[in-house]
């Protein structure tokens, strides 16, 4: 369970569901990293192919290159809880969360490491990476990178302008504790990375390297890349409005101004949503509500959204407020 913290450890925590198919690859890729203070720590989410088969079969792998392998097996409950899972096991100066189904390349750890080491006034740093078509993982599709400065990470999550790919991010694990109060994120089937990313870039600057370091691999049977609908859009816009209205109300100071940009995030996504399935009388009821944006209508907005949220507030009710 956690503790200590074993100075220069980069601990990866990493859920898998159903991973048999792609986690070799994987797996592998941490094996074979020119960094040696590894500590991978696993997440089975219920698997219920041959995952658990797999990870087995390279203990003694790690063992022999003095990394740390770390099994955990939960029943399903999604990505989120299966990362507050891994979070107790970890030990390392500096974490990172890279999904089973892409792969990191020899030099991604040492990379970002090196880049934190040398650069102390950042709290965590994020890189590009190449996306693959899952038939053929050798040709890159694309790069995925960033022309903006991330200084203002925080910004971009609050609007939804961030790159949310997990695999290119690290964080020094004291400041994620710290700008998180505590281990816990909040447990959505919505995902992770913005639970994750958006406390500790609220209290720490965040570095960029401009170098790929990961392999990001499309899969068809990805979430991502399921169908969709108008239905399915707007739910998934809610469901991250709520995500990003928990980790603000957790946070020691609630700043006002944050809720208000969220909430309105929310209306102009539905209507660009609305936009691109062409339905106009959606269109018309999201830009009046954008077009009409007040106080009031913002506080009703939000007492909607908490009311469909359905959680239990944790501990005492914050009365730091600043707009």
């Amino acid at each position: 369970m956690w503790g200590i913290m074993n100075k220069g450890l980069v601990s990866i925590v990493t859920p898998c569901y159903n991973s048999a198919a792609y986690i070799d690859r994987y797996i592998e890729s941490i094996i074979n990293q020119d960094y040696r203070q590894i500590q991978l720590i696993l997440v089975n989410d219920g698997s219920i192919d041959e995952t658990e088969k797999k990870i087995s079969k390279y203990k003694s792998s790690f063992e022999e290159k003095g990394m740390g392998l770390v099994y955990i097996y939960q029943e399903n409950q999604g990505q989120a809880a299966a990362i507050n899972n891994g979070l107790k096991y970890v030990k390392g100066e500096y974490l990172i969360w890279p999904d089973s189904d892409d792969f990191l390349f020899t030099n991604s750890v040492s990379t970002r490491v090196n880049f934190l080491n040398q650069n102390k006034e950042f709290g965590l740093v994020m890189s590009n990476g190449h996306l693959y078509d899952e038939n053929d993982i050798f040709i890159p599709v694309k790069e995925l990178s960033t022309n903006e400065s991330v200084v203002s990470l925080y910004d971009k999550i609050v609007d939804l302008s961030a790159v949310f790919n997990p695999n290119g991010y690290m964080v020094r694990f004291q400041n994620f504790i710290d700008s998180n109060n505590g281990l816990d994120i909040f447990v959505s089937r919505g995902g992770q990375n913005i639970q994750m990313l958006m406390p500790i870039s609220r209290n720490c600057e965040c570095g960029y390297i401009d170098t790929p370091l990961y392999g990001k691999v499309e899969r068809l049977q990805s979430h991502s890349k399921q169908a969709k609908n108008l239905g399915s859009q707007l739910d998934r816009i809610d469901i991250i409005t709520k995500i990003q209205i928990n980790v603000l109300l957790k946070l020691d100071e609630f700043i006002v101004s944050d809720m208000i940009k969220v909430l309105t995030v929310n209306i102009y996504s539905k209507f660009c949503t609305s936009l691109y399935y062409g339905k106009k009388d959606l269109q018309r009821k999201y830009f009046l509500l954008l077009k009409n944006m007040t106080i009031n209508n913002i506080k009703r907005l939000f007492v909607s959204i908490i009311k469909q949220m359905m959680i239990t507030k944790r501990g005492k009710k914050n009365e730091n407020y600043r707009t």
